[in-house]
């Protein structure tokens, strides 16, 4: 399981530090000398942080906290690794298309869509617009839990991911499962990485932050999504 976190971590440079870092209630961030990321957080925290945080560390040991079974040290890890691929910094062998609804822009409205621990803008309207069911950890009215989706999978025609699946360690799991179906990893939580297609993920968007410290005061107080998004764009790998 840990072959694709090693590899989100290795390609990370050695030479790259952290300028600043902050964890809100919704989401943490990490600023690094080569740019930002963000991530959401999830708030289970059964274990304390096994990495130690200081500052001016390297960018890639604040990285290695991805694997932490702290999810909230997972969170920040997970936003140390978008700090690396999801910069304003071109990368070779990448091609990236702004969009402007990571569901919308991507899902095709006539597919059944099987959505898997994603937190979606405007879930209500995507519920009008489209068939759509919800799969979840933490389950809302209607939902179902994450762990029935295995069982239900063949009756979707599109399975869209969350980056929480980064952080709670699901991915592997769910992308095994979707094989055979068209699957989307993108959200605000989600690196710039191709190799999610080696894991049979088909789509993969995430989000660039162009206002950095705008970003980073609105994470710091906890500002909602709808703030957050406005500081910068989401993007598709094509």
């Amino acid at each position: 399981m840990w072959e694709l976190y090693d590899n989100l971590i290795k390609n990370i440079q050695e030479d790259i530090k952290i300028e600043d870092l902050v964890i809100g209630t919704e989401f943490a961030m990490v600023i690094s000398d080569c740019g930002a990321g963000i991530s959401r957080v999830l708030n289970d925290k059964r274990f304390p942080f096994e990495n130690k945080i200081k500052p001016n560390m390297k960018l890639k040991d604040l990285a290695k906290s991805i694997k932490s079974w702290n999810f909230v040290e997972a969170s920040l890890g997970l936003a140390a690794i978008n700090a690396f691929y999801n910069s304003n910094q071109p990368r070779e062998n990448l091609v990236l298309e702004k969009i402007k609804h990571p569901f919308v822009s991507i899902i095709d409205q006539d597919d059944r869509v099987a959505v898997v621990d994603a937190v979606l803008e405007n879930k209500e309207n995507v519920q009008k617009s489209y068939d759509a069911d919800f799969f979840n950890r933490k389950m809302e009215d209607g939902d179902y839990i994450i762990t029935a989706f295995e069982y239900l999978v063949d009756e979707y025609d599109s399975i869209y991911l969350g980056g929480n699946l980064i952080i709670n360690k699901h991915i592997m799991k769910i992308a095994g499962d979707s094989k055979g179906k068209k699957s989307v990893l993108c959200d605000i939580s989600t690196p710039l990485y191709l190799d999610f297609k080696k894991v049979g993920i088909d789509e993969i968007g995430g989000f660039i932050i162009d206002d950095i410290n705008k970003c980073f005061d609105l994470v710091k107080i906890s500002a909602p999504y709808q703030d957050i998004k406005k500081t910068g764009s989401m993007f598709k790998i094509i």
